[in-house]
């Protein structure tokens, strides 16, 4: 008993022995396994990190290729914007500057037009005794209507026909009455300024020209009277002194007409020779003096027209570069705007 209680005993001892070593064994074993448990973890974990800085590496490099692309539409819209600057410029810069000449241009005339409408009014150019009765604040100043070359409307191209026309008559007092040309007659007598042709409406007799076949000749423009622009009520005037009077285009037509006429009529030329009635006829350079009253007239017309379209034209331009300085500062603020997305962007 004795020998199976030692064999017993030692039995027990090698099995315990044998459980320690067995639970070495399984301690070891579950450290291996947690071991590997925490390898794979960490292997797991290193992945999605990776996975992770991959991702963000792909979206930094993504924005990155954003803000360049953005940097560079801003380097392409500065660009524009400073061409565009430089465009506004030029134009404002030309539309100033002819602005300032049509400016220029506007004083000159306003000055030169000044001065022609104060000889007008002072019937500069007229003799005395026309100036005085034109002048004059007598009682019978009422029934004066002007001098025959205020009261036509001579268009540009027969000026110089109608002057030489005219010749010494455009300084005629036209009156409405013959009351008035007496009355004004005593005053040139106290005054001792002279003598004038009045033409008083109530008498006067005029011919009318007819449409004769002289009108259908080459180069014959008509007779003086109907190429004048003058009121009905003075139109009596006009006939009284042009109805008689054809104007020809050239010399050469109006002696081709007086020839098949037998030098009956009398004939003035655009150019202001005058063919009289009997062959004689006058002509030449005229001599280089102050321009008569018709010619200033027909100046006037002239600057008034070209003041309408200055006129016309400056409010224009200076709404034009009114348009251009305000284009000039919203381009100015869109640049400020670039430039400054661009500082924020380095």
């Amino acid at each position: 008993w004795k020998k199976l209680t030692e064999a017993g005993q030692s039995g027990q001892q090698s099995l315990m022995e044998k459980q320690n070593e067995l639970s070495l064994l399984e301690r070891d074993l579950q450290g291996h396994e947690e071991t590997q448990a925490a390898r794979q973890k960490q292997q797991e974990e290193g992945s999605s990190l990776l996975q992770s800085l991959q991702e963000e590496a792909a979206a930094a490099a993504e924005k990155l290729q954003q803000i360049a692309s953005e940097g560079e539409k801003l380097v392409d819209q500065r660009s524009a914007g400073e061409e565009e600057r430089r465009s506004l410029a030029a134009e404002l810069e030309k539309t100033q500057q002819r602005q300032r000449e049509l400016q220029q241009q506007q004083s000159v005339l306003e000055n030169k037009l000044h001065i022609l409408k104060n000889m007008q009014q002072a019937y500069d150019g007229f003799g005395r005794a026309a100036k005085t009765v034109l002048r004059s604040h007598e009682g019978w100043r009422s029934g004066v209507c002007g001098a025959v070359a205020e009261l036509f409307d001579v268009p540009q191209q027969y000026i110089t026909a109608i002057e030489i026309a005219l010749g010494g008559s455009v300084q005629n007092v036209v009156t409405s009455d013959t009351d008035t040309a007496k009355h004004a007659i005593e005053f040139l007598k106290r005054e001792r300024a002279g003598r004038v042709t009045f033409l008083p409406l109530s008498e006067l007799v005029a011919h009318r020209p007819q449409n004769g076949p002289e009108l259908r000749e080459p180069g014959i423009l008509g007779y003086a009277s109907t190429l004048v622009g003058v009121e009905p009520q003075y139109q009596k005037i006009a006939d009284f002194l042009l109805g008689r009077t054809l104007v020809a285009d050239t010399l050469e037509h109006g002696l081709a007409l007086a020839k098949k006429q037998g030098y009956r009529s009398r004939i003035v030329t655009l150019e202001g020779e005058l063919l009289n009635p009997g062959g004689s006829l006058s002509g030449g350079s005229r001599p280089h003096k102050e321009a008569g009253f018709l010619s200033r007239s027909g100046e006037i017309r002239e600057l008034e027209q070209k003041l309408a379209g200055l006129q016309h034209d400056l409010p224009e331009l200076r709404d034009r570069a009114a348009a251009l300085q305000d284009q000039q500062e919203s381009c100015a603020a869109e640049l400020h705007k670039t430039e400054e997305a661009l500082q924020q962007m380095m």
